[in-house]
């Protein structure tokens, strides 16, 4: 307000104006969204107990307590009992809602905020069943293994992590005009739909965790197999020294292994294509044994061979994360230093390659020793594979063994 003839300005008291009732109802969602999130992260895809908060450290120690407190007991295979199908019906239909409202809200919400407050709570309702249907499937009463609770539950993250943003984007600023309203929308409706492709019950849970590990055993196979095609690098060319750029062009690179290395690459990669066929052994021994469970009218029995497939499964766990942990340090150049006056094979690589080799012997033993309740049947391919696995998988370690030893002599 211009005060005078000096052009004064003086500035008005701030008024607040009273939150709208979109404002209103997007923050009231918002914080329900927030805690149903909450309570999704605190579940454990396994038995354990988180030890604080956000921890994901497990609380065992020993084989004993973690086959006790840490695995899931299963209680299907094949056929879904009435309240997982329950569940996985409760998950689609939350889905289906959240997605069907989220194409009203934006297009209301991108004319008259105030006029889209009620869609807010089938949101809500639908968010809420989501949830509910993920901790019925965590609930060790269902009989749902780790991988079948781990991909319910990340489903059900996506779908809040999606509905959380496309509701900030109108929550941030009524009066923008929301050009990326439509792009979350559809980020929303892509993660509803991977609600309905979630992999549904025990085995289908079980054998997409396989194939995952599989694919990555064989990408990380053909990677560094594609290294080792390289041949070792040149003299001179070892980092640090010139790098010229005719070998550049002839397709010689620093990313070569030495002449002390390449024998430890050589018998590492060999090791996970190791890794890479016990996967396939256990993908036909699940099932092998799940077709008993199948078969089979004893409850007692039933659970038996239950029991077999989820320590198998937990065993090939370890390979398949292991291997991920071996091929970090299967790139040029090796941790072939060892600490002066160590033993020459005490270096971390040897340390990642022996926890390998013991995880693969863990699942053979497992598979070989099949008939200690008497009742177990195995495909004689299935154990003949397995015995040459094991063989394959000793003498490489062996190999791995001499080539460092070899290599502190070059």
């Amino acid at each position: 307000q211009t005060v005078g003839t000096n052009h004064k300005t003086t500035k008005q008291p701030f008024i607040p104006h009273k939150m709208s009732l979109a404002k209103k109802a997007n923050t009231e969602t918002l914080n329900k969204l927030s805690a149903l999130a909450t309570l999704l992260s605190s579940l454990r895809d396994d038995n354990s107990k988180k030890s604080g908060p956000g921890s994901d450290a497990t609380t065992t120690t020993s084989e004993n307590d973690e086959t006790e407190t840490r695995q899931c007991h299963l209680s299907h295979w094949r056929t879904l009992p009435d309240d997982v199908a329950t569940a996985y019906q409760m998950m689609q239909d939350g889905a289906q809602l959240i997605k069907a409202s989220s194409t009203k809200y934006t297009l209301v919400g991108k004319i008259n905020p105030d006029d889209g407050v009620a869609i807010n709570n089938d949101f809500e309702k639908g968010a809420e069943t989501l949830t509910t249907a993920i901790l019925i499937l965590h609930d060790p009463v269902t009989g749902c293994g780790s991988s079948t609770r781990h991909y319910a539950r990340e489903a059900g993250h996506g779908v809040l992590n999606a509905l959380v943003a496309l509701i900030n984007d109108f929550l941030n600023d009524e009066s923008a005009d929301h050009e990326t309203a439509t792009v979350k929308t559809g980020a929303l409706w892509e993660m509803c739909d991977i609600v309905g492709k979630v992999p549904k019950g025990n085995r289908n849970a079980i054998r997409r965790d396989l194939f995952l590990w599989v694919g990555e055993c064989q990408e990380t196979f053909e990677e560094f197999k594609a290294l080792l095609d390289l041949g070792v690098l040149a003299v001179g060319n070892e980092s640090g020294g010139d790098f010229a750029w005719d070998d550049f062009c002839a397709g010689v690179t620093e990313d070569q292994y030495t002449e002390k290395e390449i024998e430890v690459a050589k018998a590492s990669v060999a090791l996970v294509k190791c890794s890479r066929g016990t996967m396939n052994v256990v993908l036909k021994a699940c099932e092998c044994v799940g077709a008993q469970v199948s078969s089979s009218d004893d409850n007692d029995k039933k659970q038996v061979l239950l029991n077999w497939i989820n320590e198998l499964f937990e065993r090939a766990k370890r390979v398949g994360d292991g291997v991920t942990d071996l091929g970090v340090m299967l790139y040029p150049p090796l941790a072939l230093d060892v600490t002066e006056g160590c033993d020459p094979l005490s270096n971390e690589l040897l340390a990642q390659v022996t926890l390998q080799k013991d995880s693969l012997l863990n699942v053979h033993q497992h598979i070989l020793d099949h008939d200690d309740a008497g009742f177990i049947e195995m495909s004689e391919d299935v154990t003949e594979m397995c015995g040459k696995l094991r063989c394959a998988t000793q003498k490489r370690f062996h190999e791995v063994m001499a080539a460092i030893s070899k290599a502190h002599t070059i």
